[in-house]
């Protein structure tokens, strides 16, 4: 049988997910504490300080002022999106770009250019995925803003975090210039409790 075993001591049947076994703790613990980029970064960075980094360049680009606005929050709409799917709320997608790699926690971080290449990886991640969204009761697929924002931080990462030479190759591939917004090296303490404190606000206005 195949499974694997989390931080909580819960262990995970990879033949039977169920949204149960997806606990947030256990998220923000596992990413808090895997490297992107393989650890070949010149400082340590998380792949949750990677989703909170996605989550500050959005906010950067659509920022909103949602104080005592909550019902308006729920009808605000991606400004730049035209398909029905991407027409998301402000605090949904902000939910989306926090989560989008919460699968990493059981796969760790397989770089983009490797991802490709292991054949049967995007339907394991969709696998995993479909019960973490139920999970957390969310019902919408990875949307193009989120893959947008994500290649955003992707480039702005090699930047900053990694060689001269890894730049120029990450850049040349995706043709677009590092975000005005810098990563936040928070450590895994204080990201875990950024992680909690964004997540907890924006389901409140959902």
């Amino acid at each position: 049988m195949s499974f694997t075993g989390v931080h909580s001591g819960h262990i995970i049947d990879l033949e039977n997910m169920k949204p149960e076994d997806f606990r947030l703790d256990d998220i923000i613990w596992h990413l808090s504490r895997i490297a992107r980029w393989c650890g070949g970064t010149y400082v340590p960075f998380s792949v949750l300080e990677h989703s909170l980094y996605c989550d500050d360049i959005y906010c950067n680009e659509y920022p909103f002022d949602y104080e005592d606005r909550k019902e308006q929050c729920r009808e605000i709409r991606h400004p730049v999106a035209e398909a029905k799917e991407d027409r998301r709320s402000w605090a949904q997608i902000r939910l989306d770009i926090l989560f989008h790699d919460a699968h990493e926690f059981i796969l760790s971080d397989i770089p983009t250019g490797i991802k490709e290449s292991i054949q049967g990886l995007r339907e394991l991640i969709a696998k995993i995925d479909a019960p973490i969204r139920a999970q957390f009761g969310f019902d919408w697929e990875v949307t193009k803003v989120v893959k947008e924002t994500d290649i955003k931080a992707l480039v702005s990462e090699a930047a900053v975090l990694m060689p001269w030479e890894v730049y120029q190759r990450v850049k040349e591939d995706h043709g677009i210039m590092p975000e005005p917004v810098l990563p936040t090296f928070y450590g895994p303490e204080m990201a875990a409790m950024e992680f909690r404190s964004r997540v907890a606000e924006l389901m409140e206005m959902l």
